[in-house]
């Protein structure tokens, strides 16, 4: 059996990436498409788009807020929008696994 691999996202600890991954999982699952993202959420979710393999540009001028919207085969997602008023989807699972 591997080894768990924590992840850290500042003052929140998750015990490996599986863990990690549930638990946003679990937080999409509680918005709707359209919804903006509480406060206390997007504290989290900021922390977790500095680990994406591309955060410089998925962040690009700043964090104006987060929303869920929809995705592939009728699924969801978080979307980051940005102070300059543009914005785009972000992949959970490479943001908890950087790859």
């Amino acid at each position: 059996m591997g080894r768990s691999i924590p992840v850290n996202l500042g003052n929140s600890y998750f015990r490996s990436k599986t863990e990690a991954r549930e638990f946003f999982q679990q937080m999409l699952k509680r918005y709707n498409p359209g919804d903006r993202v509480k406060k206390s959420d997007a504290v989290l979710l900021d922390e977790l788009i500095k680990r994406h393999p591309d955060a410089k540009t998925k962040i690009g001028p700043g964090v104006d807020h987060f929303e869920v919207g929809g995705a592939d085969f009728g699924s969801q997602c978080f979307y980051i929008y940005r102070i300059d008023g543009t914005y785009e989807d972000f992949s959970l699972h490479s943001c908890v696994d950087q790859y």
